[in-house]
């Protein structure tokens, strides 16, 4: 028959736990499989007879006695405490399930104890071990209420301000200016300093002394300049100018309205007296010799003077020479020259064989005509210039017809006389006609 033996099974530790089997009677050759389950707060450290194998498979030779043990768990513990305070870091370790460790958390001078990181606000309590715990014990500086005044005595802010902190407001303080003064924040009183407990402080402002603009204007409205003056100064200005006119100089008069010191924007108009102008009038002769100088108001007209009489010429008119305007309505100093035309006569010269225009002399009056050379004539020699009708060609005073006349080098040849005119010129209306045989005929040669 086949032995059998006796499996005892027993726990054991200050853990708890359990295995799956406690025990019974086996074959020989019987396999059993045991399990051990430690509790939620303890771990299976080991079978009495060494093994650490869980689960494990166990071959039945014998009667056996086994007992796994199981232990409690241990947690860590770590406490540490933030800027400001101390805690008993001491207690750091690690502990058993179920342990209670006693915390205490000191502040430092001019902080206090705010919690720990847990939600805990007792600075001394038992922390129960379950699991790792870390801890942090928060501390924070104290603080003190800041009140910010403005200078009448108005709250403008109020802050807390932890201990040795230099306290800033948020506020930038503002005074609204008045006519006379633009006011600037200057810092607070007294002199900020490190927090150490409540205070006040109150703004100051710095004053300034308002500028504002003066505007000056042209008589016309348009802008001369814009000046900033400052309140109660008397404003000045340089006198205006405003440009002459051909009929009138302007003198400066002053300001409208009068100037007055400053209290504001303000705006003053250039006044002006007005001076006709005065214009030098000088008539000179062609030869620029002065014939006449004369002092004429701007608008008025200038007196003329008598027309020169010069031989030979034909005063036309008063011209302006220097200047510009009308001698109607003088705005200007002027130079007016008397202009002329020349009196010209014609000096017709004709040939007195073949009756042809030699030539059409242009003769001032009063002076010599310049006759050109006659033509010549195979067989004829030239005598003289013989003047048709009246007329000194030596003094023209009106139109002239004047001859070239010949003798033959042979007188009387072919029945030609020295003195025989193929034709008599006659000037009538500008146009010179000649006769021929009680017939007129044009230089053309056209009857009419």
């Amino acid at each position: 028959a086949t032995p059998q033996y006796t499996v005892t099974i027993r726990t054991a530790g200050n853990g708890t736990g359990t295995v799956n089997i406690s025990g019974g009677t086996y074959y020989e050759g019987d396999q059993i499989q045991l399990i051990a389950t430690p509790a939620s707060n303890s771990d299976f450290i080991g079978w009495s007879d060494g093994s650490m194998d869980n689960p494990r498979l166990l071959t039945v030779t014998e009667d056996l006695n086994l007992t796994a043990t199981f232990a409690l768990r241990t947690y860590a513990l770590a406490v540490r405490a933030t800027e400001g305070g101390t805690v008993n870091a001491e207690v750091n370790g690690r502990y058993e399930y179920g342990s209670y460790v006693n915390l205490v958390a000191e502040p430092a001078e001019h902080y206090h104890f705010l919690g720990w990181s847990d939600g805990a606000t007792a600075a001394s309590r038992y922390v129960f071990i379950k699991q790792d715990t870390t801890l942090v014990a928060q501390f924070e500086i104290d603080s003190h209420t800041i009140i910010f005044r403005d200078e009448d005595g108005s709250v403008l802010d109020s802050i807390s301000c932890a201990y040795g902190i230099k306290p800033v407001s948020s506020v930038t303080p503002v005074k609204e200016a008045d006519v006379q003064y633009t006011y600037t924040f200057a810092g607070w009183t007294p002199e900020i300093t490190a927090v150490t407990g409540d205070a006040t402080y109150t703004a100051t402002y710095t004053a300034t002394l308002n500028s504002y603009p003066i505007t000056w204007l042209n008589a016309d409205s348009s802008l001369i300049d814009v000046t900033e003056v400052a309140y109660g100064a008397m404003p000045v200005h340089a006198d205006a100018e405003k440009a002459a006119t051909a009929q009138y100089t302007y003198i400066f008069k002053g300001w409208t309205p009068a100037l007055s010191e400053v209290t504001g924007a303000a705006t003053y108009k250039a006044e002006f007296d007005s001076i006709v102008n005065l214009y030098t009038v000088t008539f000179v002769d062609s030869n620029d010799s002065v014939l006449s100088v004369q002092q004429v108001l701007a608008g008025q007209a200038a007196e003329l003077p008598a027309e020169p009489q010069h031989e030979g010429y034909r005063f036309v008119q008063w011209t302006i020479i220097e200047g510009s305007g009308s001698l109607d309505s003088v705005m200007s100093d002027l130079t007016v020259k008397a202009t002329y035309e020349e009196i010209l006569y014609t000096v017709y010269c004709f040939d007195q064989l073949d009756n042809s225009l030699i030539a059409e002399l242009s003769v001032r009056e009063g002076t010599a005509a310049q006759l050109p050379e006659p033509p010549v004539h195979e067989g004829y020699i030239f005598v003289e210039w013989q003047v048709s009708g009246e007329g000194d060609l030596n003094n023209v005073r009106s139109n002239i017809i004047v001859w070239a006349t010949y003798r033959s080098e042979q007188e009387g040849i072919d029945g030609v006389q020295t003195d025989r005119v193929q034709g008599t010129k006659v000037l009538r209306d500008g146009v010179i006609y000649i006769l021929r045989n009680g017939e007129t005929y044009t230089l053309t040669g056209k009857k009419l």
